[in-house]
């Protein structure tokens, strides 16, 4: 007997989902929906922060940087946090 048939999908990898994503590289939080696999957002707002404070980042910062993004939080759509 299948309890669960269906293999999880890891929340980096699921599409059309309300995220929230802290940065330590400027010490905002950004938050919004996007309809691409979280993963992808991931990595775009790495690379927007990054652009902006690449001259002032040490190898630390951005090792703690990596470390926030894991702390991403994903909620199903139409449900607030």
């Amino acid at each position: 007997r299948l309890v669960h048939p269906k293999d999880k999908i890891p929340a980096r990898h699921k599409c059309g989902v309300i995220y929230k994503i802290p940065c330590k590289l400027c010490n905002k939080t950004y938050t919004g929906a996007t309809r691409h696999h979280l993963n992808t957002r991931t990595v775009e707002q790495r690379k927007e922060c990054e652009t902006e404070a690449s001259r002032r980042r040490t190898r630390a910062a951005r090792q703690e940087a990596e470390s926030s993004i894991k702390k991403s939080a994903v909620t199903p759509q139409g449900k607030t946090m």
